[in-house]
C-alpha cells in the first residue's frame, strides 16, 4: 500500500479496510488502494493522505471484479472501447 501511495502515509482506516477487504492478495490490495486514491475521498498532504470526511460503506469494492469494473467506469467513453477491445481479445 505504501508503495502505490507514493510512500505517503494512509489512514488507519483506510489500511483497516483494505486489508480486511483484500485477504492478502497483493494485487488486490493495489487495486483497491489505487481506486480509493483516485475516488477523491483522501486528499493529499506534504507527507500522508487524510480523509476529507468519513469513509462511505461501499467506498471499498467487494471483489476485484467490482474494483476494476469501478475503474472502467471512470474511464467514460473510453470504457467501451476498452470492454470491445476484451471481448475481441489479443
Amino acid at each position: 500500500m505504501a508503495g502505490v501511495a507514493g510512500d505517503k502515509a494512509l489512514p488507519d482506516t483506510v489500511v483497516e479496510q483494505v486489508v480486511g477487504q483484500a485477504d492478502g492478495v497483493p494485487l488486490f490490495i493495489e487495486e483497491l488502494t489505487n481506486t480509493l486514491l483516485e475516488s477523491g475521498l483522501l486528499r493529499e498532504t506534504a507527507d500522508s493522505y487524510v480523509l476529507d470526511g468519513p469513509l462511505p460503506p461501499l467506498a471499498v469494492p467487494t471483489t476485484l471484479q467490482a474494483s476494476l469494473m469501478a475503474r472502467l467506469d471512470r474511464l467514460g467513453p473510453v470504457k467501451e472501447v476498452a470492454q470491445i477491445g476484451a471481448a475481441i481479445g489479443p
